[in-house]
């Protein structure tokens, strides 16, 4: 098995003590060197999975994209339902985003919430091609900087369509429960890199498609779980 992280997300571990006893012991498919794609399958069992999605269900809303003022807001490019979901206090999704910041080599408070998505079949719900990272201008960049690697779980099978797709690199990725995709988004002066520009096509068939996106950041975005530390995000309300 290949030890290598994403380049941008890699934090030194031995100064986190918290971090020891994270390191990661799946086997990966890489799809691409340079930019940094692959997926691992298995990443997450379909108990973890379906507790994310009923966790998320209550408070899904009309999916937004962020806006170069660092707002969110609905757009024709995206048509789904979503949602952010925080992990502390409830032990399953703790656990889960544990292993995910041991792939990414990435502390937690460098991480955004969960954002779980919902795509619905024969409504034409997809995300058009799109970039995760911001652009230059972005207010994001001077909250918690630019968004540096993606890892993307899907949470679903889906019997036929809501690939993600990466246009310049002629990759699709089918949605398959429990397989993690991660993908860089940047170059190395952390501007945002076209060749990972990705889309998620239409659902061809009646499954819903959900996932569950992590983005690493390259500062704290907010606190550790269990410390009292302010942070630039608030934790999400959990109805």
């Amino acid at each position: 098995m290949s030890d290598r992280t994403p380049r941008q997300a890699r934090v030194d571990l031995s100064a986190d003590p918290t971090m020891s006893d994270r390191t990661p012991c799946r086997a990966r498919v890489d799809l691409s060197a340079d930019p940094l794609v692959y997926f691992i399958d298995d990443f997450a069992d379909e108990d973890s999975c379906e507790h994310l999605i009923r966790q998320a269900r209550p408070s899904l809303g009309g999916a937004e994209v962020q806006t170069r003022r660092g707002s969110a807001a609905r757009t024709a490019i995206r048509r789904a339902s979503s949602c952010w979901l925080a992990a502390r206090g409830d032990e399953a999704l703790e656990h889960l985003e544990d292993a995910i910041c041991a792939e990414l080599g990435a502390p937690e408070e460098r991480t955004e919430f969960f954002h779980v998505v919902r795509y619905r079949p024969s409504t034409g719900e997809r995300y058009a091609a799109h970039a995760d990272a911001f652009e230059a201008g972005n207010a994001e960049l001077e909250r918690g900087g630019q968004r540096l690697t993606t890892a993307l779980l899907y949470l679903s099978d889906v019997g036929a369509g809501g690939a993600t797709v990466f246009p310049a690199l002629g990759l699709s990725v089918a949605p398959r429960r429990g397989r993690l995709l991660v993908f860089a988004n940047v170059a190395d002066d952390t501007t945002v890199d076209a060749r990972t520009v990705h889309a998620g096509e239409p659902i061809a068939g009646d499954t819903e498609k959900w996932i569950a996106n992590k983005w690493v950041r390259e500062r704290p975005v907010r606190a550790r779980r269990g410390s009292m530390t302010a942070c630039l995000y608030p934790e999400p309300p959990r109805k």
